[in-house]
């Protein structure tokens, strides 16, 4: 069974994300144009490694972010400062998350296009939630200023529960159907025999940026047949973000990407949510499915 869908925007009502395409890129040109910026942004340090341990700059031009993420939105708006609001109705909402330099301990800010004070620009949010602590600079917006940083350093790198209850504020009344992808299942997080304070930090941040937490959690919440959730269980765990190559000509993320869908398990978990999406958001009693794939 398939679901053909061109652009996000015509299958989903609601996206929370970091970063990503809304109702004017189809899925294609999201993969293009996140490989060209990947080829220009992470080709090389802005500066020694050396000098980050003094913890005066980042390993990543933010420059060279901000210019390729203007091209993008001038080639598909053709207007690089193009506002993140689009209606107070639009065809498909979008909550982009970023954590608050200043308090970063609470809740994520969420940038979202129906709302349309603060006014940011598209490129405004992107930034913001891709300033990777130590990869991309902290980004300053309105006035008076707030720092913004990617929000997954506050352990939102799994935005699924926040866009649950963004969605749930819009439409209280409506059944809600959750699809949600991952990036590739990392290591488990083994503590054992490590007490060392530099052992200790990186058992912190492997923590902080797990995803599992917040799938578990949902997935014990929620009706089976409204909670869909995707990511490679193995192969891609010492893939990083910067890693971009890995996508280049041999293929090795499709292909792994590719072996994973095509386990029994996965695929009979993917016609579910086929069949469902489908359905027209009928509410779970209201849900035949049909198990003959």
């Amino acid at each position: 069974m398939t679901l053909t869908v061109e652009k996000p925007a015509e299958l989903v009502q609601h996206v929370g994300k970091e970063l990503g395409p809304s109702d004017w890129m189809t899925v294609d040109q999201a993969i293009e144009e996140y490989l060209r910026m990947a080829r220009t942004v992470f080709k090389s340090p802005s500066f020694p490694r050396r000098v980050l341990r003094l913890g005066s700059r980042t390993v990543f031009d933010g420059k060279a972010l901000a210019g390729c993420l203007h091209g993008t939105v001038a080639q598909y708006l053709h207007d690089p400062d193009a506002l993140l609001f689009e209606t107070s109705d639009p065809q498909c909402r979008v909550a982009v998350l970023a954590a608050t330099s200043a308090y970063a301990d609470t809740s994520p800010h969420v940038f979202r296009n129906d709302l349309a004070t603060p006014p940011f620009k598209i490129i405004d949010a992107a930034l913001a939630t891709s300033a990777m602590a130590g990869l991309f600079p902290a980004v300053s917006l309105g006035h008076p200023p707030i720092q913004f940083i990617d929000a997954g350093i506050a352990g939102y790198n799994n935005p699924t529960e926040v866009a649950l209850y963004q969605a749930h504020s819009i439409w209280p009344n409506r059944d809600t159907i959750i699809l949600s992808l991952g990036t590739g299942t990392q290591k488990i997080v083994d503590t054992t025999g490590r007490n060392h304070w530099g052992q200790f930090a990186d058992l912190s941040q492997k923590l902080i940026e797990s995803c599992e937490h917040v799938h578990d959690r949902l997935f014990r919440s929620q009706h089976p047949l409204s909670y869909f959730r995707f990511s490679v269980d193995r192969g891609l765990e010492e893939v990083g973000v910067k890693e971009w190559k890995e996508a280049g000509d041999d293929g090795r993320l499709a292909g792994i990407t590719s072996a994973y869908l095509r386990k029994a398990e996965i695929d009979r978990h993917l016609n579910y949510c086929v069949q469902v999406v489908n359905s027209g958001g009928h509410t779970p009693g209201e849900w035949n499915l049909s198990l003959d794939f």
